[in-house]
C-alpha cells in the first residue's frame, strides 16, 4: 500500500493527504520498527512524532476512528518508552513539544479522555527530565500548564489518584515556584490556580494537606523580596537607572501579592483561612507591622524603614480584598499592642534570613502600631513616610473588604450623627497639619503629598454633614493654607519676568494630569529618597524645589490644589479659571474687521517650509493679527491668523533689516516636550522703517497684553493690581463675527451710513463703519501715513477682485446623513426638517433609501418614485443588499438632472438633506455612492453627518467600532465631518466626548470589559484614532425631543466655511489636473495623426438640434410644472 514501510533513517514517507487513518497506521509501524532510539533513527522519530500530533488534531475535528486506533494500539506508551531511554535533549524536546501541541489543540472531551487514559500522562509528568536544559524546562512547564487548563470535575480523576493519594501534576509543578526564569514562575502560579479552582472535595483535601509548605515558601519568598526592595530603596539615589531597577523589583512584588489575592478569590474557605494565617504570621506581623513600630524582639532582627513598611501595607490593601484577611490585619494595626507578634525575621551568622519564633511577650504600649503610624505622618523632617501613610489610609477607605464598624471603632471615619474627633493628636488634626505646613517656607512637604492628603480628606468627609465641626475645621485650615500660598505669590506677580508663563503652564498641567493613585503607588521616584534637583529627572510635584523659579512654581501648584480643595468643601464649581480676556473686541480667524481707523503694515509672511503669503499686520491691544483684504467691500479685511501677544517672541534678523522673526507659542502645549508653536515665520516689510515700527507696536502690545493677564491673575488671587495706561482699553476697528471669506454681505439700504440701527443679526449684514475718534489717529492721517496704507489696501483689493472668483450664489449646503442601521437617521432628518421649518427656512429633502416602507418627512425627491425596490429584486434575482445597490446605480445615471433641480431651488431652500440606506456599506463603499458624493461636493458645499446610536456606544468596543467606521468614511469622502450622538434623551453621550479627549478614561472603561484580547486591540486603535478625533466635531442630539439640533446647525455653518477654505480648492485643483491630463493626451494623439486624418477632422459637421429628455423623479408640484415646460 505504501512505497516504503519500516525503519529507514533517511526520513518518513509523506503522502499527498497526510491527514488520514492510513497514514497514522504507517507512522505506528515506524514506531514499532524503531522502539529503540539510536543515532541513526533520531531524526526519523522526531518527524514521526510531529506527524502523529498533526493527524490526532485533525482526527479530533474530522474522524473519530483516528483516536480509536490511537487508543487501541496504545501509541502513547511508545512516547513514554522513547522518553525513558537516554535519547538526548533533541528527542525529548520534540516529544514535549508534540504533547504540548496535542493537548492544547484537542477540543472534544472524548478525545481528551482517550489521551488521558492508561495513566501514561502522569508517568510523563513524573519522568526525570534534564531540567538544566532551558528548552526542556520551557516545554515541560508549558506542558503542565496546558494540562491544568484541561482540569475540571470530570477530568481531575485522570490526574489525581485518590486511593493512593497521588497528584503528580500539583506536586511536581510546585517544585519550580522559585525558579530563576520568570516565565516558569508565572506558569507555576497559573497551574496551581487552575488546580485550586477545581471543585472536587477529595482533591481539595489532598491539596490543602500538602500546600502548607508550598504556601509558606511562597510567603517567605515575598518577605525576602520585600527586604531586598527595602535595602535597595534606602541606599540608592533617586536617578533614572535606579528607578528602572526599582520598577522591576516592585513589579515582581506585586505579582506575588496578586497571586495571593487570586487564591483568596477562589473562595475555598479552608484554603483561604490557612493562607491568611501563614501570611499574617510570616509576613504582615513579623515584618511589616514590626518594622512600622521599629520593634526588635530578637538579636539581629530585620527591620524595614517605616517608608517601606507603609509601602508594602498599602499595596497589600490595594490588592487583597478578602474580608477576613483585611479585618484581621486592620484589627491588629489599629488596636494591636505587639503581643500577637510570635515570630520575627532575623539574620543568622552566615547572613542568611531566617524566621525566629519568639516567646510570649507582654504588651509594650496600647495601640502600638497605630501610634507609630500617626508619628509617620509628621512632616517636620520630610514627607517621605507621610506620603505612604496617606496612601495606606486611602487604601483602607477604598478596600471593599473593610467593614465600616472597625473604622468607626478606630475613629477613622464618622457617621452623620457623630462628629470626627478634633482633639490634638487625632488623625484629622494630623492630616490637617500636613495641609497647613505645606505652605510654610521651612517645611519640606512635596506637592504630591498635599494632593494625596486632599484626596484622603475628601473621602473621610463624604459621610460628614457640611455643617459639622470637622467639615468647618477642614475648610478653615484649607483657606488659611491657600492664603499663605497667595501671600507668597503676591510678591512676585509683577517682579518675576516669567510669572505669567509659569502660572499658565502650571494651570494647564494641573488640568491635564489627573491624580491617579494606581500610577502614583508604584512610582519608584516616590519610594526612593526625595530628590531636590531637576537633574534627577523627577517631576517638580514629586520632589523638593531647587532655586527661586521652582519655588514659585511649587507655590502655584499648591495654590491650584488648595483652591480646588476649598471649592470642593464649599460644593462650588470653578468659574474664574482658565483666565480669559475674551470680550466683544476679541478677534477670531475668519472674522471681518473694519480697518479705516487702524494702522496697517503690509508684509510678506514666510513660513518655515518656504510658503509665502501677502498679509497686513494689524495693531491690537491683545493679539497679533494678520489679515487679507476683503474683495467685497473697501476698507474691510478677513482675519487669517490670530495669536496672543503675551505668547509672542520677537527677534530681528542680523542679515536683513526688513525682516522680523515672530514665534507665537501655544499656551496649552508650551510645557510639552514636543511643543509646536502656533506660528513660526519671518515677516518681510517694505523697508526697515516699517519693520522697526512693527517691532515697536508688537513689543508695546505684548507688554500691555501681559499686564492685562497679570491683572486677571491678581483678581483671581485677590491681591492689589497695577492700573493700565489710560486710553488702551479698546480696539480701533469694528468686528463682524463669523463672516466666511468671500461671502456676500449686503448692507441695508434703509439705514444711513451713520445710523446706529443697521441690522447685525445676519451674517450677511456688515455694520456701519465707526467714525474716526478724536485721538492720535487723526494726527497720523494729517501726516499721510494712514492715507498711504489706505491706498495700498485699495490697490490690493482691486487687484484681487479682478482675479478672484466669487462663491456661486446658487450653491446650497448639502448634508449627507450616514449611520448604522437603527441609529436613527430618518428620525434625525425628520427632526432637522421640522426645526428648519420652525425657523422659516425651507429644506430640500432627498430620500435615497429604496427599501424603506415609509419616510417620516416630506421628500422633494424620493428614489422610490423612480425605482421599484421589489421589482429590481425579482427582475435581476438579487438579495436585499444587492437590490439596494442596483437601485442606487440606476438612480445615479440620472443624478445630473437631480443636481439641476437642486440648483433651481438654491435661492429658495436653505439646506439640502440626503437620507441614505440603513445598510451603510451599500452607499459608502459602492461606486454609485462615490459618484453621488463627488457630484454634490463639486457643485455645492457638502458635509457628512454620521449618526451614532449613543445607547449602543456605551460599550467601549462598540464605540470603537463606530469610530473606525466613521474614520473610514471620513478619509474616503474627504469632506467636512460631524458626528451626531443620537438618542441623547436615553443616554447622555458625555462619555463619548470624554473618551475622545481623554485616553485614560477610555482605558478605564476598557478595563471593565472581560475580553483581554479585544481590550488590547481597542486600546491600540484608540491611540491610532487620536488624530482623527481632532478632525471633526461631535454634537449630542435627541431626534425625539429636538435637543441639540440648533448646535448641529451651527456646526453646519462651520463645515460650510471649512468646505470653501479647504475642500473646494482641493476639488478645483483635482479638476484642473484632470483637464490638463486630458489635454495632454489629446495633443499627443493629434501629433500621431496623418495629414489626411487631420484634414478630415477640420471638416465641419452639422450639429444636430437640441434634444430634450423628460424624466420624472417624484418631485414637488413646482418641479412638475417646470418639467412640463420643457420643449419636445
Amino acid at each position: 500500500m505504501f512505497k516504503r514501510f519500516g525503519g529507514s533513517s533517511t526520513g518518513i514517507w509523506k503522502p499527498k493527504n497526510p491527514h488520514s487513518l492510513e497514514y497514522l497506521k504507517y507512522l505506528h509501524g515506524i514506531l514499532m520498527k524503531n522502539e529503540r532510539v539510536t543515532e541513526h533513527n533520531r531524526t526519523l522519530l522526531v518527524e514521526a512524532l510531529r506527524a502523529i500530533a498533526e493527524i490526532l488534531i485533525w482526527g479530533d475535528q474530522n474522524d473519530s476512528s483516528v483516536f480509536d486506533f490511537f487508543l487501541e494500539k496504545q501509541m502513547l506508551s511508545y512516547f513514554l518508552s522513547i522518553m525513558t531511554q537516554k535519547c538526548g535533549s533533541y528527542v525529548c524536546v520534540q516529544l514535549l513539544q508534540t504533547l504540548n501541541i496535542l493537548f492544547e489543540n484537542i477540543r472534544h472531551e472524548t478525545s481528551l479522555y482517550f489521551l488521558l487514559s492508561n495513566n501514561h500522562v502522569n508517568s510523563i509528568i513524573t519522568h526525570k527530565f534534564d531540567f538544566k536544559n532551558e528548552e526542556i524546562m520551557a516545554y515541560y512547564i508549558s506542558f503542565l500548564k496546558t494540562l491544568s487548563f484541561k482540569l475540571n470535575v470530570y477530568t481531575v480523576h485522570f490526574f489525581f489518584n485518590e486511593p493512593a493519594q497521588e497528584f503528580p501534576l500539583y506536586t511536581e509543578v510546585i517544585k519550580f515556584y522559585n525558579h530563576s526564569e520568570g516565565m516558569v514562575r508565572i506558569a507555576v502560579r497559573t497551574t496551581t490556580l487552575n488546580i485550586f479552582k477545581v471543585e472536587d472535595e477529595a482533591m481539595r483535601a489532598f491539596v490543602r494537606s500538602c500546600s502548607r509548605d508550598y504556601l509558606c515558601a511562597v510567603v517567605d519568598l515575598t518577605a525576602l523580596h520585600s527586604i531586598d526592595i527595602d535595602q535597595f530603596a534606602r541606599s540608592a539615589e533617586n536617578e533614572a537607572s535606579n528607578r528602572d531597577r526599582l520598577t522591576d523589583l516592585v513589579g515582581e512584588h506585586l505579582d506575588h501579592i496578586h497571586y495571593l489575592n487570586d487564591i483568596f478569590l477562589i473562595n475555598d474557605e479552608h484554603l483561604s483561612a490557612m493562607l491568611f494565617e501563614i501570611v499574617f504570621r510570616r509576613l504582615l506581623a513579623p515584618l511589616y507591622l514590626c518594622s512600622l513600630a521599629s520593634l526588635r524582639m530578637c538579636p539581629s532582627a530585620v527591620v524595614l524603614t517605616p517608608v517601606s513598611s507603609l509601602f508594602f501595607l498599602s499595596h497589600f490593601l490595594l490588592v487583597v480584598t478578602d474580608s477576613q484577611a483585611v479585618q484581621t490585619l486592620l484589627s491588629s494595626f489599629f488596636f494591636g499592642d505587639g503581643s500577637d507578634v510570635r515570630q520575627q525575621w532575623s539574620r543568622g551568622q552566615d547572613a542568611s534570613l531566617v524566621l525566629v519564633s519568639l516567646p510570649p511577650v507582654e504588651a509594650t504600649s496600647n495601640r502600638l502600631f497605630f501610634n507609630s503610624y500617626l508619628r509617620s505622618l509628621n512632616c517636620e523632617r520630610n514627607d517621605h513616610a507621610a506620603f505612604f501613610g496617606l496612601l495606606f489610609l486611602y487604601a483602607v477607605c477604598q478596600n471593599k473588604g473593610v467593614m465600616a464598624e472597625i473604622l468607626k471603632a478606630a475613629q477613622i471615619t464618622a457617621s452623620v450623627d457623630c462628629e470626627m474627633p478634633a482633639r490634638e493628636g487625632s488623625l484629622l488634626e494630623v492630616l490637617l497639619s500636613i495641609v497647613s505646613s505645606s505652605t510654610k517656607s521651612d517645611r519640606t512637604v512635596r506637592v504630591v503629598t498635599v494632593e494625596l492628603c486632599c484626596v484622603v480628606l475628601r473621602q473621610l468627609l463624604l459621610a460628614v454633614d457640611v455643617h459639622a465641626t470637622p467639615h468647618a475645621r477642614c475648610q478653615q485650615i484649607a483657606e488659611e493654607a491657600r492664603n499663605d500660598a497667595v501671600a507668597s505669590l503676591s510678591a512676585v506677580v509683577y517682579t518675576e519676568e516669567l510669572f505669567l508663563e509659569m502660572f499658565e503652564d502650571e494651570y494647564y498641567q494641573f488640568e491635564r494630569d489627573a491624580f491617579r493613585v494606581s500610577s502614583m503607588s508604584v512610582d519608584p521616584s516616590l519610594l526612593l529618597p526625595p530628590s531636590n534637583t531637576p537633574l534627577s529627572g523627577v517631576a517638580l510635584n514629586k520632589r523638593l524645589p531647587s532655586g527661586s523659579e521652582e519655588r514659585i512654581r511649587r507655590s502655584i501648584q499648591l495654590y491650584f490644589h488648595l483652591r480646588k480643595f476649598v471649592l470642593d468643601l464649599r460644593d462650588e464649581t470653578e468659574t474664574q479659571l482658565p483666565l480669559s480676556t475674551k470680550g466683544g473686541a476679541i478677534v477670531e480667524v475668519n472674522d471681518c474687521i473694519n480697518l479705516d481707523n487702524s494702522d496697517l503694515l503690509s508684509c510678506t509672511v514666510v513660513l518655515t517650509k518656504g510658503e509665502r503669503y501677502q498679509r497686513f499686520l494689524v495693531a491690537d491691544q491683545l493679539q497679533l493679527i494678520l489679515v487679507e483684504p476683503d474683495t467685497k467691500r473697501l476698507g474691510w479685511a478677513i482675519v487669517r491668523f490670530v495669536g496672543l501677544l503675551q505668547d509672542t517672541q520677537l527677534t530681528g534678523d542680523p542679515g536683513e533689516s526688513r525682516a522680523l522673526h515672530v514665534v507665537v507659542n501655544d499656551v496649552r502645549t508650551r510645557s510639552h516636550l514636543k511643543n509646536e508653536p502656533l506660528l513660526s515665520a519671518k515677516l518681510l516689510f517694505d523697508d526697515h522703517i516699517r519693520c522697526m515700527a512693527a517691532k515697536q507696536r508688537l513689543t508695546k502690545g505684548r507688554q500691555m497684553a501681559r499686564h492685562l493677564k497679570l491683572n486677571l491673575i491678581c483678581d483671581l488671587l485677590g491681591v492689589p493690581k497695577r492700573s493700565l495706561t489710560p486710553g488702551t482699553s479698546r480696539n480701533p476697528f469694528r468686528i463682524v463675527k463669523g463672516c466666511a471669506p468671500g461671502s456676500v454681505r449686503k448692507q441695508q439700504l434703509t439705514s444711513s451710513p451713520g445710523s446706529s440701527k443697521s441690522s447685525t443679526n445676519s451674517l450677511n449684514a456688515v455694520p456701519d463703519d465707526p467714525k474716526p475718534a478724536a485721538s492720535s489717529l487723526g494726527a497720523r492721517n494729517t501726516n499721510g501715513i494712514q492715507d498711504f496704507f489706505t491706498l495700498k489696501l485699495q490697490s490690493i483689493v482691486m487687484a484681487e477682485a479682478s482675479s478672484s472668483k466669487a462663491v456661486p450664489t446658487e450653491s446650497i449646503p448639502c448634508i449627507i446623513v450616514l449611520g448604522m442601521a437603527g441609529s436613527g437617521k430618518s428620525s434625525f432628518v425628520q427632526r432637522l426638517t421640522a426645526r428648519l421649518h420652525e425657523k422659516k427656512l425651507v429644506p430640500y429633502v432627498i430620500n435615497l433609501d429604496p427599501a424603506v416602507s415609509t419616510v417620516p418627512y416630506p421628500a422633494n425627491i424620493d428614489i422610490r418614485d423612480t425605482v421599484k425596490y421589489k421589482e429590481v429584486m425579482r427582475e435581476y434575482g438579487l438579495g436585499p443588499n444587492g437590490a439596494i445597490m442596483t437601485c442606487l446605480n440606476l438612480m445615479c445615471t440620472r443624478f445630473d438632472q437631480m443636481l439641476a433641480l437642486l440648483s433651481k431651488r438654491a435661492g429658495l431652500c436653505s439646506h439640502c438633506l440626503i437620507d441614505t440606506p440603513g445598510q451603510i456599506e451599500a452607499f459608502t463603499w459602492s461606486a454609485s455612492g462615490s459618484i453621488i458624493t463627488d457630484a454634490l461636493a463639486s457643485a455645492h458645499p457638502t458635509m457628512i453627518a454620521y449618526v451614532m446610536d449613543s445607547v449602543r456606544a456605551t460599550n467601549p468596543i462598540t464605540f470603537m467600532s463606530n469610530m473606525l467606521y466613521a474614520c473610514s468614511i471620513f478619509y474616503r469622502t474627504k469632506l467636512p465631518f460631524v458626528i451626531v450622538l443620537n438618542k441623547a434623551d436615553i443616554v447622555r453621550p458625555t462619555f463619548a466626548t470624554k473618551w475622545m479627549k481623554d485616553f485614560e478614561s477610555f482605558q478605564e472603561a476598557l478595563d471593565e470589559n472581560c475580553s483581554s484580547y479585544m481590550n488590547d486591540l481597542t486600546r491600540s486603535l484608540s491611540l491610532v484614532l487620536d488624530q482623527f478625533y481632532e478632525s471633526f466635531s461631535a454634537v449630542p442630539v435627541s431626534s425625539l425631543t429636538g435637543e441639540g439640533i440648533d448646535e448641529f446647525l451651527e456646526q453646519v455653518q462651520k463645515c460650510v466655511k471649512e468646505y470653501f477654505e479647504v475642500y473646494r480648492p482641493m476639488y478645483d485643483q483635482l479638476a484642473r489636473d484632470k483637464a490638463k491630463q486630458e489635454a495632454d493626451r489629446s495633443a499627443e494623439k493629434l501629433e500621431k495623426l496623418s495629414i489626411q486624418e487631420k484634414e478630415l477632422l477640420n471638416i465641419g459637421l452639422k450639429e444636430p438640434g437640441n434634444v430634450f429628455e423628460k424624466i420624472h423623479l417624484g418631485g414637488v408640484d413646482e418641479e412638475n410644472a417646470e418639467d412640463s415646460s420643457i420643449p419636445h
